[in-house]
């Protein structure tokens, strides 16, 4: 440290040497107090190998998210477009000029808390942020993510409805010319961009079986034709009122023909938020009373893993179908179907401890 006369004082000055060999001067510290606290912290010691370059931490969360944003191309075509609209939306308005070194954690503790009404766009703009500082952290341009380890708003839980097979036949019914879509989707328990990937040559008429290996995803009226959410394909079957129908219409299609959609225009079945006719055939069963609540087309998943738990299948069984990554995302998502197995249970310790009630 050096003290440098000034016309109204003094002022300090560190000088440091970086792991790399390069002197640098660090200047206007009013104090010797101040001069040596900011060298403790900064300048690197005897161990260099956790110190962090003070002038690296001045880049910005702007200039990092090309970095992210080409970390996620692996990802699904929709999953790229929503961090993309959480960045340009909440992320950058608030973060995008600020040097990274800067932000402090009750900083963003503040803004996510601020958004606790909306707790999914919440959880997601943080990831966003948290992702970048993770790159910031990776490439030694600061020690920390200050981001990580914040309090999130809950993540509310998914409304599950469970249909009965009449009832599932009944809005199948009132979807129309559309009706096998919907017992596809509940009975098989496919996604709606899954659905619609569906071609003639998924259909294995031998082994009775659909083959589920690409997603189709809409935006601004174009389609485009993706690796499916968990990247890893998968075999699952269907009911013999739903298959024999899909070997019908595939026999009638090319093999790249989509099962659901406009093959002569070479579109797949659209997104799910056009689908006017599925909420026409949720109302109108309503109405009629056919139906217990209100449903979705991706609700139509949930239906499924019902008729499958109720018809005896594993949870090893239902994860395969519907594509979780694990088992224990399975009893996660749907422990509620499972609590009969609790019955079972007790009546297999009965057998094992006869007699009287106490």
């Amino acid at each position: 440290m050096h003290k440098k006369q000034l016309k109204n004082g003094f002022s300090w000055r560190v000088s440091y040497v970086t792991p790399t060999g390069e002197r640098r001067f660090k200047a206007g510290f009013r104090t010797k107090d101040a001069a040596k606290a900011w060298a403790e912290q900064h300048a690197p010691g005897q161990d260099t190998s956790t110190w962090i370059d003070p002038n690296a931490g001045r880049i910005t969360v702007a200039e990092l998210w090309p970095l992210f944003e080409a970390s996620k191309a692996h990802l699904s075509p929709a999953t790229v477009r929503a961090l993309d609209s959480s960045y340009r939306t909440h992320v950058s308005p608030k973060w995008g000029a600020r040097p990274v070194a800067s932000i402090r954690r009750t900083e963003v503790q503040t803004w996510v808390s601020g958004m606790k009404d909306q707790p999914v766009i919440a959880r997601r703009a943080h990831g966003v942020l948290a992702g970048i500082l993770d790159i910031a952290v990776y490439d030694q341009r600061i020690a920390s993510n200050v981001s990580r380890g914040v309090s999130l708003p809950r993540k509310p839980e998914p409304k599950k409805v469970y249909f009965t097979p009449q009832q599932l036949q009944a809005l199948a019914d009132a979807a129309g010319s559309r009706k096998l879509i919907v017992l596809t989707l509940g009975t098989v328990g496919l996604r709606w961009g899954e659905l619609a990937g569906l071609q003639a040559r998924d259909v294995l008429v031998d082994r009775r079986r659909l083959h589920v290996r690409r997603a189709v995803t809409w935006q601004g009226g174009q389609f485009t034709v993706g690796p499916l959410k968990g990247h890893e394909s998968r075999v699952v079957t269907a009911p013999a009122i739903v298959f024999d129908s899909l070997v019908a219409k595939a026999r009638e299609l090319p093999l790249e023909g989509w099962l659901f959609g406009d093959n002569a225009k070479g579109r797949p079945l659209s997104g799910s938020s056009s689908a006017r006719w599925f909420k026409t055939a949720v109302k109108n069963c309503r109405t009629a009373k056919t139906i217990p609540e209100t449903i979705t087309p991706h609700g139509l998943r949930h239906v499924a893993a019902g008729l499958l738990v109720g018809a005896g299948a594993s949870v090893k069984a239902v994860q395969r179908q519907l594509g979780h990554k694990s088992a224990a995302m399975t009893l996660d998502v749907y422990s509620d179907l499972f609590d009969g197995d609790l019955d079972e249970v007790c009546a297999a310790l009965d057998t094992l401890f006869p007699g009287k009630r106490g």
